[in-house]
């Protein structure tokens, strides 16, 4: 699920491709691979999105790579991470976040990679995500200056880019904690939903202790 900056939420079904709420009514649009704008959607299994600054909406698939739709002129541009079809394939796209200038930050069956939006190059940030290991990601949520929480194959990480190396540091809730989702609020603030309940995020510092309700 996914709220735009016009408060549109979009839903990513398993199966029934997308569904759009719009704010300013109660009506429902559905979109999937057999409907025809300029180009259309490459799967109707939809599992990750990311708006960016030029109103373009990224859509992560299973096993059929990302979808630009550039909603100002209407056209969807379908983009494989690799040419590899068969699981695992860094073409199941499960979350997509922004990192510097063009580059997005994508969680795939085979581990986090990173694609450049200008030049459309796609790499791994380890050498540990090939495309013959499972390395699931499911979840990045970005911590600022750089850092990032992910998700890898039922372990927590926080992901740091300091002069152009990437680094992998282990969070101590892996052990018992799976992060199933995360959460934006409104007021900045960033939850992750686990196995253990709700835990509090900041943007430069990680709580490991559980959410306390008030």
């Amino acid at each position: 699920m996914f709220e735009d900056k016009d408060g549109h939420v979009w839903v990513g079904t398993d199966g029934n491709g997308l569904m759009l709420f719009r704010h300013s009514n109660s009506g429902i649009n559905l979109m999937n691979s057999e409907t025809t704008v300029n180009g259309k959607l490459s799967s109707d299994f939809i599992w990750g999105f990311y708006e960016d600054e030029d109103q373009n909406l990224w859509i992560g698939t299973s096993n059929e790579g990302l979808n630009k739709w550039n909603r100002v002129n209407n056209t969807i541009e379908n983009i494989y991470l690799s040419n590899k079809k068969t699981y695992p394939t860094p073409n199941d796209i499960f979350a997509i976040c922004p990192h510097q200038d063009d580059v997005l930050l994508v969680g795939t069956s085979c581990g986090l990679w990173q694609f450049d939006k200008t030049t459309q190059r796609s790499s791994p940030l380890s050498n540990q995500f090939n495309e013959k290991t499972i390395r699931r990601t499911p979840v990045i949520i970005p911590l600022g200056n750089s850092r990032y929480l992910a998700q890898i194959h039922n372990n927590c990480f926080v992901v740091n880019y300091k002069d152009q190396l990437w680094s992998f540091d282990t969070v101590p809730i892996a052990d018992s904690v799976a992060i199933i989702f995360s959460y934006k609020s409104a007021s900045g603030k960033l939850f992750a939903f686990s196995t253990n309940g709700i835990y509090d995020l900041s943007n430069t510092e990680i709580s490991y202790q559980p959410f306390q309700y008030q």
